[in-house]
């Protein structure tokens, strides 16, 4: 060991931070009163001892490394708690080790004998506030986050709400309007009207009716999903059979546009779900289809198993969207009524209950537009295995 005065290092004692000093063989020639305290080691337990042989905790190739760099180089290695929580073992009180930050500097005297002063900042209780502080932090992110979700939540409840009253003031009262006036017209003018006036307007009422009805049924379907009323009667169903009960109620009216309408679906494809849902989800998307693709043009209902996955897509030719009205196609605040091509009119809703429909039966629906190209909708549900009941 270097022979050095004995008291060289004794001004360690004064100072705040615990400190031990190794000569360039690593032996241990000072060890500070604060250390003694902080350790329950004594000086005269580590004097004259190799550090590494003494604290095998150290014996890291990547440690030896840093402090071999001291030594060459003259420049300080900082060891931070983050990646060593401790240099020299401190136990607390409650059996936990004190966080340390720990840096090694290297020392000549006059001699020329060449030293490492080991300096050991004791930050258990900036640690412990750190994370303390750390943790206020993020429970309060969390707070915000979740009051901005509430927030946003209840911008699109309220938007929601305007948009249904809308829809119910707006699309529901002006076709009961015109209806009572021709009700009104078929009362005071019935003695004085042709048979063909009298048919006509039979057949706007017959018409006006049926709209109102069918927005009827889809607003009272959509309040019962927002009241969570809607309660799935899951069951098995052989979608080929299902799709082709609809196709002779739809037929007619693509025949009236000259629209082909084609059902290719695998036989014996089946789905997990309530029947009067998806029913509903198939009468709106046919529907829609039709009323959006031009005379003589196409659709069709295709399904087929894929990875795990009954997939149903319905396809048209017609008119497409925008970007922007496919992006808020399923925004009760955002829908837009659209006239179809033969002036068909809508609301938006009824692909809005799709969504609810088909998600409330563990699938969920995507749709693929662009303007001029047509539009394809496409069904994704769980494949279920069993027999159809």
């Amino acid at each position: 060991m270097n022979q050095i005065p004995c008291d060289i290092f004794a001004i360690l004692n004064s100072v705040n931070n615990a400190a031990f000093v190794t000569d360039e063989n690593h032996t241990i020639v000072f060890w500070s009163r604060l250390l003694s305290d902080y350790s329950k080691i004594d000086s005269s337990a580590v004097i004259g001892r190799n550090l590494f042989d003494y604290f095998p905790n150290l014996q890291n190739q990547r440690f030896q490394q840093r402090i071999k760099l001291v030594l060459e180089d003259g420049i300080p290695q900082s060891f931070s708690s983050q990646l060593n929580t401790y240099i020299i073992p401190c136990m607390l009180s409650d059996g936990s080790f004190r966080i340390q930050h720990t840096t090694v500097t290297r020392f000549a005297i006059a001699n020329n004998d060449v030293f490492l002063v080991y300096s050991i900042k004791d930050i258990t209780e900036e640690s412990k506030q750190i994370i303390k502080l750390r943790e206020l932090r993020n429970s309060a992110l969390e707070q915000i986050n979740e009051r901005i979700k509430t927030e946003e939540k209840l911008r699109e409840l309220n938007a929601s709400k305007d948009r249904f009253f809308s829809i119910i003031s707006h699309d529901l009262k002006n076709p009961l309007g015109a209806l009572l006036g021709f009700v009104q017209i078929l009362k005071d003018d019935l003695e004085t009207l042709s048979m063909d006036e009298i048919r006509q307007f039979v057949d706007s009422i017959d018409e006006i009716s049926g709209n109102i009805n069918e927005l009827t049924l889809m607003l009272l379907d959509w309040s019962r999903t927002q009241l969570k009323n809607a309660l799935p009667q899951f069951e098995s169903l052989d979608l080929e059979d299902l799709v082709g009960a609809l196709y002779p109620l739809y037929a007619p009216l693509a025949s009236r546009k000259g629209i082909k309408l084609t059902l290719a679906i695998v036989p014996e494809m089946t789905v997990f779900a309530d029947k009067n849902m998806l029913l509903t989800v198939f009468r709106n998307l046919i529907s829609n289809a039709i009323k959006f693709t031009r005379n003589e043009g196409e659709i069709s209902i295709r399904g087929r198993v894929e990875a795990g996955n009954t997939i149903v897509e319905i396809a048209d030719n017609g008119v497409g969207m925008e970007p922007i009205d496919v992006k808020n196609l399923f925004r009760l605040d955002k829908t837009v009524s659209r006239r179809g091509t033969n002036n068909e009119t809508g609301t938006g809703l009824g692909l809005l209950l799709c969504k609810e429909f088909v998600e409330i039966n563990n699938g969920n629906i995507s749709v693929a537009s662009s303007v001029g190209n047509g539009t394809t909708f496409t069904l994704k549900f769980k494949q279920h295995v069993g027999t159809v009941s």
